[in-house]
């Protein structure tokens, strides 16, 4: 009889990908970032997002340019969301 639990969110492989984003964020690295979180679902990369610092979210977003997936801002808690939009220059 084999395992047929399914882990869809391992907490360890959740921690790595933070680990691993900030990293890219204080590397300022926009390419390694955007490799990192392009198969993402909209709400996995609000999820990366919500666990970042106000700097590191909008030094994200930056980072990622026109690769960020703006529809995952609608998976953000309201507070975390409207923080970001006030940080964030219109362009």
């Amino acid at each position: 009889m084999g395992d047929d639990t399914i882990q869809t969110d391992p907490p360890a492989r959740d921690e790595a990908l933070r680990d691993q984003a900030k990293a890219l964020i204080a590397e300022n690295d926009g390419e390694g970032l955007t490799a990192l979180v392009e198969a993402l679902h909209e709400a996995d990369l609000a999820d990366l997002i919500s666990h970042l610092t106000p700097d590191e979210r909008v030094e994200a977003i930056r980072l990622l340019g026109e690769a960020f997936d703006f529809t995952a801002l609608t998976e953000l808690e309201e507070t975390v969301r409207t923080q970001l939009l006030e940080e964030l220059e219109p362009k």
